[in-house]
């Protein structure tokens, strides 16, 4: 007249609840990490655009040589106008640069011009990466505007 004990089958609903909020702090907490990284990725690469653009305009004074800047879907490099034509043999660090982060340039390739005087022809383009998009607009000075967004499908 013992009656068996069986072993628990299951979690209770308090446990269930626990576990569940558990999980839902921790997706909460690191989306909002992951927010914050895509942010400075983005603000890194808009930062090497207009470096690059800089370092470009000054050399283009230096040496009153028109120059231009070519992005490509995977890269960019610098090219300068020598005797007729466009050189990209430029010594380093002006050679091939790829994009940082997994950044693909949409709608490649896009040309920058600057004159020897030093002034950017205006121009726009986008970088993406999955979801996140990264608009740049360069200025007639050389001032590069950027916004980084997530594009939903």
């Amino acid at each position: 007249m013992f009656r068996q004990i069986s072993a628990p089958r299951g979690f209770s609903l308090i446990e269930m609840l626990v576990g569940l909020f558990i999980v839902g702090l921790l997706l909460s907490l690191t989306s909002i990490s992951l927010g914050t990284l895509l942010g400075s990725q983005s603000k890194a690469q808009a930062g090497i655009v207009q470096r690059t653009l800089e370092i470009v305009s000054d050399r283009a004074v230096m040496l009153n040589r028109p120059h231009r800047v070519v992005f490509d879907e995977n890269s960019f490099w610098v090219e300068e106008f020598v005797w007729g034509k466009w050189r990209r043999d430029i010594p380093p660090p002006f050679q091939q640069r790829f994009w940082q982060h997994n950044f693909q340039l949409v709608d490649a390739p896009v040309t920058v011009e600057v004159n020897r005087y030093g002034d950017l022809a205006p121009a726009r383009f986008k970088l993406s990466r999955g979801r996140t998009q990264l608009d740049i607009e360069v200025a007639p000075r050389g001032l590069v505007h950027w916004q980084a967004r997530e594009v939903r499908s």
